[in-house]
């Protein structure tokens, strides 16, 4: 189970037993599903060194390693890398620890599994998850490649102001909305004893590739612009993410359902904002009508009754006025 901590910054750093410099490219997708849980996969570049090193990933809430799920494997899909990379891949086979041979290496770079990686997740004692993982054991030559996948907290969906309030009034639909935020190296969403690792630490994070993938259903608005939005390509990605796109011969034949949002940063402290909201008719929206006209039909059935009981009173009180008159 995802348990949220105080913090709210991912922190992503490296070191080396030479002390260089290193510099990492991440990929982060971020899968939205309101029904089945929502799902957060990381890739991580690393560059040659010529030591082996530890890679450091705090994350802000606590979660089991059983919900870690090592997707290295499936990028010897041909389909998947297509999918994931935009480019061709050149068929390789094997998958390789960090020591193992450069064999499985794809346009440049080793796809390495996080479980031949001498894998280690430990709980913060302020909160959040401790993930690390050794790399260049021995081959210091390529640049490697990790893919995995981590759950990440449900979304908090409610109706989150006076404005929505007022949309429900009037219309027969509420808006649902919910702002989410994807930090990384944030020193003041971090436990202090993690910031100070990552400013000792030797390596930055060149460049942060974000992609959100949501329903077609959620309306995504973000501060910052993406750079590019399409909607999620049908080859590939059902067997990357079983659980949010249906498999079969029936999903071909549908228009696409989930649209991609891609954001970009070249540095190494990074935040992505995004608004998600969606319009529902839900039961309460359905009770809450019907209050409305239940009420409605109390107060017209009362003034009605009031109206007969006071008409004799007005009537003779009208006619007694004109005979005084007369």
């Amino acid at each position: 189970m995802v348990k949220p901590s105080e913090f709210d910054s991912f922190a992503i750093y490296a070191s080396s037993v030479s002390g260089e410099d290193i510099s990492l490219s991440i990929d982060v997708n971020v899968w939205i599903d309101r029904k089945q849980g929502c799902d957060l996969d990381f890739g991580i570049s690393i560059p040659p060194t010529s030591e082996s090193g530890i890679m450091t990933i705090y994350v802000p809430y606590r979660f089991s390693r059983k919900q870690i799920i090592d997707l290295s494997y499936m990028l010897h899909d041909r389909y998947i890398y297509r999918a994931i990379f935009n480019e061709n891949k050149m068929i390789r086979d094997a998958l390789i620890a960090p020591g193992g041979s450069d064999n499985s290496s794809d346009n440049n770079f080793a796809i390495c599994s996080l479980s031949l990686s001498s894998l280690v997740l430990k709980r913060h004692s302020q909160g959040g998850s401790l993930l690390q993982f050794r790399f260049n054991d021995n081959d210091q030559i390529t640049p490697k490649y990790y893919r995995f996948r981590l759950p990440i907290p449900p979304l908090d969906l409610s109706i989150a102001s006076v404005g929505d309030l007022r949309e429900v009034i009037v219309g027969p639909i509420i808006p649902f909305r919910t702002f989410a935020f994807i930090e990384f190296n944030q020193l003041r969403g971090l436990p202090e004893d993690i910031g100070h690792d990552l400013i000792c630490s030797q390596s930055k994070i060149a460049k942060v590739k974000l992609a959100l993938v949501a329903d077609a259903e959620w309306t995504v608005e973000s501060w910052m612009t993406p750079y590019k939005v399409r909607q999620l390509e049908t080859q590939g990605w059902g067997n990357y993410q079983e659980k949010l796109l249906p498999i079969g011969h029936s999903w071909f034949q549908r228009k696409p359902r989930y649209t991609v949002y891609q954001w970009e940063e070249a540095q190494s402290s990074s935040i992505f904002e995004f608004c998600l909201s969606r319009k529902v008719i839900s039961i309460k929206t359905i009770l809450f009508y019907l209050f409305v006209l239940v009420g409605v039909d109390l107060i017209t059935n009362a003034l009605v009754s009031c109206a007969q009981t006071l008409s004799p009173i007005l009537i003779d009180l009208a006619s007694k006025c004109i005979q005084g008159v007369w």
